[in-house]
């Protein structure tokens, strides 16, 4: 990859563009870090997905497997079990704090709601004071 223009190397592009503008097989690259000799890292990342399927597959591999495939070895899987093992940590932690965050947004909903109908209730009862005050006027009782 040395050799490939720097608007195409994996690295710089994702300095330039952002992670979504790689592929897959380049954003593994990026993970693997290095490939071996005469196939690049991408190269080894492509021939990953095209055996696993895809990046989640790949992500759900065990680390003697993936330590298995040739151009990753046993450093190489290591990383990347503890990359996918961070991925779902940290998804899963915002999961949590989400749902955390919806039965908040729910509560103040409800209470919003409680507020409302309150809101109401004392209006009418207003109001049927105003009218008991406004008969007993009628009627000369105080």
């Amino acid at each position: 990859m040395k050799a490939w223009p720097a608007s195409e190397r994996p690295r710089e592009r994702l300095y330039s563009h952002g992670p979504a503008a790689l592929a897959d097989a380049e954003l593994l690259a990026l993970q693997l870090g290095s490939g071996t000799r005469g196939r690049s890292a991408v190269d080894v990342a492509r021939e990953m997905l095209a055996a696993y399927g895809s990046l989640a597959d790949v992500a759900g591999r065990e680390v003697g497997e993936l330590a298995h495939v040739a151009g990753v070895g046993p450093a190489k899987a290591a990383r990347l079990v503890a990359m996918s093992t961070a991925e779902r940590t940290i998804g899963a932690r915002s999961r949590s704090v989400r749902g955390a965050l919806r039965r908040v947004a729910g509560s103040l909903e409800s209470m919003r709601t409680l507020e409302t109908f309150a809101s109401i209730i004392e209006g009418r009862k207003l109001r049927e004071k105003d009218e008991v005050a406004r008969a007993r006027g009628r009627n000369g009782v105080r």
